[in-house]
């Protein structure tokens, strides 16, 4: 499953098909401010529910406008139901443009293609580091370093997270639970393409994470 929940200040979105989405936060106990869906297909809607409505409390969640016309034309029985009542619990949000889902982080959903999700995460000219299961996806630390961070020691990690590096700490396969630090706001970010340690990422519907300067 190819999810992934980025908290910024505190805040937490998550990146992730619709059918994974209750799987993913089980037993984390975790508030979610925001749900992007890369995916809106195979049942998934039942697992962004409950009680027919929005599982997520006050969460907005978001779709491509492509993936959530394609499902309300070729949705049938259970998912016409579940699609349904997401609409109607006034949760589900299809922008047309950009929208700047926390402040100072932008989500850009491009059009609509075949083939499988794959998550972008804008971050300028810095470097993007992800540690995955001990093993580095991105060139600046060795494994010494990755079993070191894997502690998940705040203090230790920010003093790494300086002005040309941003860390992408996971528990998992990557895309998987993810925190996102930087050393000051503000900072001009550029573009890193973060994906699956290892593999090619295959095009559809990708989603691109910006994260934006704070105006």
């Amino acid at each position: 499953m190819r999810a992934f929940l980025i908290d910024v200040g505190g805040r937490r979105v998550l990146v992730a098909p619709a059918s994974g989405t209750s799987d993913f936060l089980k037993g984390r106990n975790l508030p979610v401010d925001a749900i992007l869906l890369t995916s809106l297909s195979e049942a998934g809607l039942g697992d962004l529910l409950e009680g027919g409505t929005s599982a997520y409390g006050n969460s907005r969640i978001y779709a491509d406008r492509g993936l959530l016309e394609a499902a309300t034309v070729g949705a049938a029985g259970s998912d016409r139901t579940n699609l349904n009542a997401l609409l109607a619990s006034g949760r589900l949000y299809a922008p047309e443009a950009n929208v700047d889902v926390l402040p100072g982080v932008r989500f850009t959903i491009p059009p609509h293609q075949s083939m499988v999700s794959r998550v972008k995460i804008r971050c300028g000219e810095q470097s993007l580091i992800v540690l995955d299961g001990g093993e580095v996806a991105s060139s600046g630390f060795d494994r010494t370093s990755a079993v070191a961070l894997a502690d998940d020691d705040p203090a230790h990690l920010r003093s790494l997270a300086d002005d040309h590096t941003t860390l992408a700490i996971t528990s998992g396969p990557f895309p998987a639970l993810a925190s996102i630090y930087r050393h000051v706001d503000g900072l001009r970010l550029g573009s890193i393409e973060a994906r699956e340690y290892g593999g090619a990422a295959p095009r559809r519907g990708e989603v691109i994470v910006e994260d934006t300067p704070a105006p």
